[in-house]
């Protein structure tokens, strides 16, 4: 049955693969991620949703990148995670991070143009304790039908995969995971649904090298994922045991974090 599983979806990947790369270009996501001392927040969020927001809103206008988001880390929370938001801007030129954000500045996160207004002020209430440049490497639309407003809720889940299983995890996530999450959401219990490869940092001590970002309007969706009802509807005659098996080889589940959206700026 794995064997079956495994090459019916290789042949399948290997086509839906080259359809998508006709017709979409992959994006790249810069995510930093950010510690404001406790009692900043206000001030933290007075500075995001003003002088910041006007200097992404001028790099969206320029065409320099297609969105930002600033998400609350919900889950862990306290003590227990070492940051607790989570600044995403999204590019189709992975050039647009080298020109448009200073490595200089102990605060990357902030856009060039916006240093003079805010630098002084963040640097001394922030800490940025890391900087990652994703690339986008499957997706489910995340723009929500009703809304322009992005999801309020995404949940980050980081996976390590064993060198050289790349591909196969990949494979498994667009013909097996993919057409889960459609009825998800088709069942309005999930917006939006993304794969993430890890192109900066790298090496095998950093602790994951892909991810998956899941969208939803209601925390209470959080909780249903891959249920045996859901698996049997969408793909009947699956052996459900099996499939799973298939899946949690290929990958470990190194984390899962829950953020909620704050502000966000997009074309």
């Amino acid at each position: 049955m794995k064997k079956r599983i495994l090459s019916t979806c290789f042949l399948l990947f290997f086509l839906v693969s080259f359809s998508f790369s006709q017709t979409e270009r992959l994006d790249y996501k810069k995510i930093d991620y950010i510690s404001v001392e406790n009692g900043n927040d206000r001030e933290f969020l007075n500075t995001v949703k003003g002088a910041m927001s006007s200097a992404y809103q001028e790099l969206i206008e320029a065409g320099e990148v297609k969105s930002w988001r600033l998400y609350k880390v919900n889950f862990p929370g306290g003590e227990r995670s070492n940051y607790n938001y989570v600044n995403i801007v999204t590019t189709e030129d992975v050039r647009s991070f080298e020109d448009n954000f200073s490595n200089i500045s102990s605060l990357y996160f902030i856009p060039k143009s916006n240093e003079t207004d805010g630098l002084n002020t963040l640097a001394s209430i922030v800490d940025l304790e890391a900087s990652e440049i994703w690339k986008v490497r499957s997706l489910i639309s995340t723009d929500n039908g009703d809304s322009d407003k992005p999801s309020r809720y995404m949940t980050m889940d980081f996976m390590n995969v064993a060198q050289g299983r790349g591909l196969e995890y990949l494979m498994l996530e667009d013909e097996v995971a993919m057409p889960l999450h459609k009825e998800r959401i088709s069942r309005d219990n999930m917006t939006g649904w993304e794969v993430y490869s890890l192109i900066l940092p790298g090496g095998t001590e950093y602790g994951y090298n892909f991810a998956t970002g899941n969208y939803f309007d209601h925390i209470e969706d959080v909780e249903f994922g891959f249920t045996q009802e859901l698996i049997k509807q969408t793909m009947p005659g699956t052996d459900v045991a099996d499939l799973l098996e298939t899946i949690y080889e290929t990958r470990d589940l190194v984390k899962s974090e829950l953020w909620e959206l704050i502000t966000y700026k997009k074309r």
